[in-house]
């Protein structure tokens, strides 16, 4: 398994805290070991610009260790 990290935009977000599938550039999942900033998880909207640490899948999706906002807006 490789570690990766990239950032993008999150786009067809589903699920539920703290099982949640989401796309940003890849296709991404979480568990409850993903560590989510600042209490993320609940918080998470599409179209919110993400910054995902985690590790590549045999089906190509990361496998969410940390996921971090990227946004200078108003936090919610």
């Amino acid at each position: 398994q490789v570690s990766t990290e990239i950032s993008g935009s999150v786009l067809y977000l589903a699920g539920r805290c703290p099982a949640l599938t989401f796309t940003a550039g890849m296709p991404v999942v979480t568990d409850s070991a993903t560590d989510f900033d600042l209490g993320l998880c609940t918080k998470l909207r599409n179209g919110d610009r993400v910054s995902v640490a985690g590790t590549v899948q045999s089906d190509g999706s990361i496998a969410a260790g940390k996921i971090s906002l990227q946004t200078s807006g108003t936090p919610r």
